[in-house]
């Protein structure tokens, strides 16, 4: 999954992008709860996190 640096900038003034990056942060934790591995990719560098 990718969604590049969404969680990186500050809160929007539209609560519908609020309430996406809310969704897309609670479906990434669920992602990686059910995954046996999960990564995250920073400018070519690899971070495994489980």
């Amino acid at each position: 999954m990718v969604s590049n640096e969404l969680f990186d900038e500050p809160p929007y003034a539209s609560d519908e992008v609020e309430l996406y990056r809310r969704t897309l942060g609670q479906f990434h934790q669920w992602l990686v709860s059910m995954a046996q591995e999960a990564y995250e990719m920073n400018y070519g560098i690899v971070k495994r996190w489980k």
